[in-house]
């Protein structure tokens, strides 16, 4: 792993108010991931990442990254690990009385590079994330956009291996998002950068990243590969979270309807993580089973390369008939009873 957190905690003390903002924090982050860890305002996002690159320290507990326990560290030894580990934020912290060139530089030049080497690797830099033409440029001239291809450049500058994201696309619309998603894949695959985002957002999780954690008031509510929690969330927050990117909603009018025609049945709704189950599902199920079974909705869903498809049935037939499918069910796909 590259990042791991034990038994982290971290609490904040303010007149008299305490304010537990981590608790019991145990998960890794392996080299070459895009880990996304997605939560509402307030569940201990922040202070988690800052946890990474040591702006914040745990109360109790270490945070190891890149081997060394970065929360012990300090001075000279503290300032070494953290040139591994760039940051770029929401409102993209770019100094507006300097050009773009002297934004991204700036890294460079704190650490003392010499002057021909920052020329190369800031026109490098650039060149890869498509603002050669703004080197120029100051920031009150360029877009949201191009803003924060200059934060994700300032922060690629000193060849890090870790790459923190504190909410980065949040302040951008819909089409930049996608294009500043597209940047951070370019980055990891390209690069071999370790990707860690922070966002509200759960389809930033859904577009690039393979592993996701949830957090709800300070602790880490469910874990995994993204296309698994999302074929079988856990949590109430998780299905939350999903159900606002994943359509799995049988329409009313269709539900009642079917409710209405017998009594002797029930409504089922399946989740596959199968590529070929929308041709193939239903007619095996109508091989297999006497029971009539009726396709009443489908929603297709692209998750980090897989198909998640959600199928609601209408399943009529004696109580034996139905039981069988149910137990079929049960072994081979996550389904539930849906009630009107």
């Amino acid at each position: 792993m590259i990042i791991k957190f034990d038994n982290v905690e971290k609490t904040y003390i303010a007149k008299s108010i305490t304010v537990n903002a981590c608790k019991n924090i145990n998960f890794s982050v392996e080299e070459g991931d895009i880990f996304g860890v997605v939560g509402y305002s307030g569940a201990g996002k922040s202070t988690l990442i800052r946890m990474v690159n040591a702006l914040e320290r745990p109360t109790s507990g270490k945070v190891t990254v890149n081997g060394e326990v970065i929360n012990e560290l300090k001075g000279s030894d503290l300032r070494k690990a953290r040139k591994n580990i760039s940051m770029i934020f929401q409102n993209f912290n770019l100094i507006n009385a300097k050009t773009v060139y002297e934004n991204v530089a700036m890294p460079l030049i704190l650490n003392h590079t010499p002057k021909e080497e920052i020329k190369k690797r800031v026109k490098d830099i650039l060149s890869f994330v498509e603002l050669s033409d703004k080197a120029n440029t100051y920031p009150s001239n360029l877009s949201g956009g191009q803003k924060q291809r200059v934060g994700i450049a300032r922060a690629l500058t000193t060849d890090p291996s870790i790459l923190l994201c504190d909410e980065p696309t949040s302040a951008l619309d819909p089409k930049t998002t996608d294009a500043i998603l597209k940047l951070l894949l370019k980055v990891n695959k390209a690069l071999n950068v370790t990707i860690m985002i922070i966002t509200h957002q759960i389809n930033i999780v859904q577009k690039i990243c393979n592993k996701v954690a949830v957090m709800e008031d300070g602790h880490i509510v469910e874990i995994g590969e993204v296309k698994e929690v999302f074929a079988k969330p856990k949590q109430a927050i998780t299905k939350a979270f999903v159900s606002t990117v994943v359509d799995e909603d049988i329409p009313e009018t269709i539900f009642a309807s079917s409710a209405a025609e017998t009594k002797n049945g029930k409504i089922l709704k399946v989740r596959c993580l199968d590529g070929n189950v929308c041709d193939t599902f239903v007619p095996a199920l109508r091989e297999m089973f006497s029971a009539n079974i009726k396709t009443l909705f489908m929603s297709v869903n692209e998750v980090q390369g897989s198909i998640l498809t959600i199928i609601g049935l209408h399943v009529t037939g004696s109580d034996d008939q139905i039981k069988e499918v149910e137990e079929y069910l049960g072994k081979v796909y996550e389904y539930k009873e849906v009630k009107l």
